[in-house]
């Protein structure tokens, strides 16, 4: 079968355009946000700023003590805070992170050496292990409130609720 070429755009664009819209009326709604000081909100926070922690130490790498501190610097009022509640932050949020990292490294090898045998995840199993993760971000957001100063503890709590949350949407 030949196509003028003209055509055959025309015929391309017809055929996927449709089932872009289609999947689009399907899908739900992006509707509930995150309710303010949640601690689901904190656990995402706390992954988020380790992952972002990670970008930045790339991003200081070969510079120069002047350039690495102003980009540290502008890290720091991004989130509202001063340098030195900065490394505050940095080193809480770390910490529980990293945590929460290895509490899902041990969920994995969980389901995955079940799964060689063809067996489910054990509930208690995952549901101590969601429990870890549960204190976790509890003692995370304590040690952010006790070890801020009252200022950096309203700013990044005014980062988290606000901006942070308004970019996260539930189903």
């Amino acid at each position: 079968m030949r196509f003028h070429r003209c055509a055959l755009p025309g015929v391309l664009i017809l055929f996927c355009t449709f089932p872009v819209e289609a999947q689009q009326t399907q899908q739900a709604p992006l509707v509930n946000q995150l309710p303010v000081d949640s601690p689901v909100l904190y656990r995402q926070f706390f992954y988020f700023h380790l992952s972002f922690n990670e970008w930045l130490a790339t991003r200081t790498t070969g510079k120069t003590p002047v350039e690495a501190a102003d980009l540290n610097r502008k890290a720091a009022s991004s989130f509202g805070l001063q340098q030195t509640d900065y490394q505050q932050l940095t080193t809480i949020t770390t910490a529980i992170a990293r945590e929460l990292r290895a509490i899902d490294q041990e969920e994995n090898a969980h389901a995955n050496a079940r799964a060689r045998y063809e067996q489910h995840p054990v509930p208690t199993v995952l549901q101590q292990l969601e429990s870890r993760r549960q204190s976790a971000v509890t003692r995370g957001m304590s040690q952010l409130q006790q070890n801020l100063p009252a200022a950096a503890w309203t700013a990044i709590r005014g980062y988290i609720n606000g901006p942070y949350r308004g970019g996260m949407r539930v189903r």
